[in-house]
């Protein structure tokens, strides 16, 4: 994110016109991809209720559920894929061109590593209901089947 507020401070003071011409080009399609991400993030989030954690849980947890309904029907990781729309977003908004394509690759860096660890838990908890439910429900996010 510094390195976002730096490329956005920069351009504007040194290249006050061409910053000016980006933004009114992608700013329409940052705030609309900031909206969106967040509320699916939020959807998630909510729908999910306590089978929603910040952290990977080794361990099946009783309130432990495999939510298959509302928003997770459509995308298996609907937070993540929310969390990736907005943190790209968020520099379509500023017009940082630079920055657009280093927050997407850092973000599927990320979830490139985490998903297939927390994919592994899940068909430990919930064997074949989690398999039927990844072989038909899309992740959407690159790299990751």
């Amino acid at each position: 994110m510094s390195l976002a507020l730096v490329e956005f401070t920069v351009e504007s003071f040194l290249l006050t016109s061409y910053k000016k011409r980006v933004l009114s080009l992608v700013s329409t399609l940052g705030i609309t991809m900031v909206l969106f991400g967040e509320l699916m993030r939020k959807a998630a989030i909510i729908h999910a209720q306590k089978a929603f954690t910040l952290q990977v849980q080794t361990r099946k947890r009783q309130e432990h559920a495999l939510i298959t309904t509302g928003i997770y029907r459509y995308v298996r990781h609907p937070a993540y894929l929310g969390w990736t729309v907005w943190a790209v977003g968020t520099q379509f908004l500023l017009g940082n061109l630079i920055c657009i394509p280093l927050f997407y690759h850092l973000a599927m860096k990320f979830f490139q590593e985490r998903i297939p660890v927390e994919e592994n838990l899940l068909a430990s908890f919930f064997g074949e209901q989690w398999h039927a439910y990844r072989k038909k429900t899309p992740t959407y996010l690159p790299g990751i089947p």
